[in-house]
This record gives C-alpha cells, structure tokens and sequence, in this order.
C-alpha cells in the first residue's frame, strides 16, 4: 500500500526596482483610479522548496525533492489586475533514503495574471513551459529508471499562488 504525504516550504524575496511610466497620468481627473494605476517594474524572485513523495522504494528508500529556482521577471501594471513575463532556472534534487539521488536542471519561461485582493495582498496564477536539461549523473543507479530517455524533453506547468507583498 502507498502512502503520499505532501510537504511543501517555499520562500519567496522579491527586489522591485520601480521604472516611472510617466509624470502625468491619463487619469488625472480620478484620484481615486489615478491612485490605482500602478508602475511597471522588474522583480527578481529565489524560491526555495522541499516537499516528499514518501512512498517506500525497497531497494531506495523514501523520497523527497529539493527545488531552488531563480527568475526575473516583467510585471506591465493596469489598474486591476498585472500580467507579467517571468524566465528563469530551476535545480532539482531528487534524494532516496538510502543514498542516491539524481539531478534535474531546468529554463522556465512563464507568463502570469496578478491581481490585488486587498492592500499588499495579491492572487497570482501563472502557467510556464520548463526545456528540460538532463544532467542526471547517478540515475542510472535505479534500476527501475534504466530506460530513461536522457534527451531533451518539454514540460508544462500551471501554477497559482496568494501572498503579501512587503514594502520597505
């Protein structure tokens, strides 16, 4: 019988240089919208994650994952809602109990909607597609892996997220 725990930990900093669109805007007769109408800005984002597909593997042991991912991103500010372009790298780990693991490097190339819920809260989904670059070293340790294809390949992802935005 399998067993699945999820365990997720991920932290998120952000570096948002601000670009002025222009000194005067279009909606100078709302202050109420002109206050909304936000800048463009770049952000930069590191992301650390572990989480464990805890199934036991006889020969293997348990599994856990560990990601580190960096990206950069273009967020075009609107009144309501952002949508942005992201590109980035991201490292797995793969790591069995009993000593062997196997690692993945992947490009990230993402596209995304925010929109702010409240003051500094936001709601985010983004969907990227991963190239995905084997480097692989020890996997043809696992046996049940043997037959892997070692070249490039294409993954896709969806994502969505809720988080609070600090201001220093």
């Amino acid at each position: 019988m399998k067993y699945l725990i999820f365990l997720l930990f991920a932290l998120s900093v952000g570096v948002f240089p601000q670009k002025k669109v222009s000194e005067k805007s279009p909606y100078d007769f709302d202050l109420k919208v002109n206050h909304l109408v936000r800048e463009q800005f770049y952000s930069l984002s590191a992301i650390y994650q572990i989480w464990g597909n805890f199934t036991l593997e006889p020969e293997y042991g348990y599994v856990y994952y560990h990601r580190f991912s960096l990206s950069i991103g273009y967020r075009f500010n609107q009144i309501n809602y952002t949508p942005f372009i992201i590109a980035g790298a991201i490292y797995q780990r793969e790591n069995f109990t009993k000593n062997t693991h196997y690692d993945e490097s992947y490009l990230k190339l993402g596209v995304g909607l925010e929109t702010e819920l409240s003051h500094n809260f936001f709601f985010n989904f983004e969907t990227s597609l991963l190239n995905y670059l084997s480097i692989n070293y020890s996997m043809r340790k696992i046996k049940y892996r043997e037959n892997y294809d070692f070249g490039e390949s294409f993954d896709y992802t969806v994502s969505v997220g809720i988080g609070y935005r600090f201001h220093f």
